[in-house]
């Protein structure tokens, strides 16, 4: 098993949250033609009665092989010594140290050219402007209480929008662990520090340990070439409808050449064909009473996909 792409989907039969969906990446260093790569899923839970299926439809792997002359930074593991258990509170933020900083112990590849890495803190330091393809996986086991953790990476101790996931871990038919996993392309200047960091929501009770094993932290230097969209919101908005409905779009933080978007707008549009690669994360929180505990049995279960010209892109 490889350290790299793990992530996690909670089915609650009881409530009628009977489908996950788990997806994750990373960038692997294959040594040489004979290199086999398996994507696996399997079960963790200890309930005897349940039985899960891969949707018919619904299961695709992608891979691009990219440019070995780029840079890279791959680092795995955690410093349990330095870190032994994860409970911070999620409400408190990055700069009043409510994201606990995930330690790496193993460094795997540190390109000089591209990165540098502080096995005391945790920071990486860019080494260069441009675009950043990241994937961050962090791994937890909860003895006790159900508790929702969050992962979100940081620039010079700021919260980069956009790079928030979770993670939830009920100790019910022992689903007491899963990984936080996160992909997407953040943009940074030379000298910027990057840190991943994790916290348990406020409300959640218990702390989690880190598994090294399924730990890991890999990104790449995107030349100057590449051709970026990177959009994000801050107006909040419903998911609530049955039907399927799009997320918009108010800031354009970055919008090269070959996109289209008009802020505020669902859709995007590209101006050339080819291939691309789509990477979101999607926030989303109970409007109607936020952080309360006095919601019982009020479950929810939400699902993202893409569309192409009002289709659905088949495994996407």
């Amino acid at each position: 098993d490889l350290a790299v792409g793990w992530s996690q989907g909670y089915i609650r039969r009881a409530s009628g949250d009977d489908e996950a969906i788990t997806a994750g990446g990373g960038i692997i260093d294959v040594a040489n033609d004979d290199d086999v790569l398996q994507l696996q899923s399997f079960r963790t839970d200890g309930n005897a009665t349940g039985t899960v299926q891969r949707e018919p439809g619904g299961t695709a792997l992608q891979i691009i092989k990219l440019d070995d002359t780029w840079d890279y930074l791959s680092l795995s593991g955690f410093d349990a010594v330095a870190n032994p258990s994860i409970d911070g509170l999620e409400s408190n933020g990055f700069a009043a140290g409510g994201f606990e900083s995930v330690i790496y112990d193993t460094q795997t590849e540190v390109d000089a050219g591209g990165f540098s890495y502080n096995p005391a803190n945790g920071e990486i330091t860019l080494a260069d402007d441009g675009n950043y393809l990241v994937f961050a996986n962090t791994y937890l086991t909860s003895p006790s209480g159900r508790s929702n953790y969050h992962q979100a990476l940081a620039l010079n101790g700021e919260e980069i929008d956009g790079t928030r996931t979770s993670v939830y871990l009920r100790n019910a038919d022992s689903a007491n662990e899963g990984a936080l996993a996160f992909g997407g392309v953040i943009s940074g200047s030379q000298g910027d520090t990057l840190t991943v960091g994790v916290a348990r929501e406020t409300t959640s009770s218990g702390n989690a340990t880190v598994d090294g094993t399924r730990t890991s932290l890999t990104i790449v230097k995107l030349p100057d070439t590449a051709q970026v969209i990177s959009l994000s919101d801050d107006t909040g908005q419903e998911v609530n409808q049955v039907a399927v409905e799009g997320a918009t779009f108010q800031q354009q933080n970055q919008v090269d050449a070959v996109f289209t978007h008009n802020e505020g707008e669902r859709s995007v549009t590209v101006g050339e064909t080819g291939d691309y690669l789509f990477l979101n994360t999607l926030f989303h929180q109970d409007d109607a009473n936020p952080d309360s505990t006095g919601e019982t049995g009020a479950r929810s279960n939400v699902q993202t996909g893409y569309q192409v010209n009002g289709g659905g892109l088949l495994g996407a």
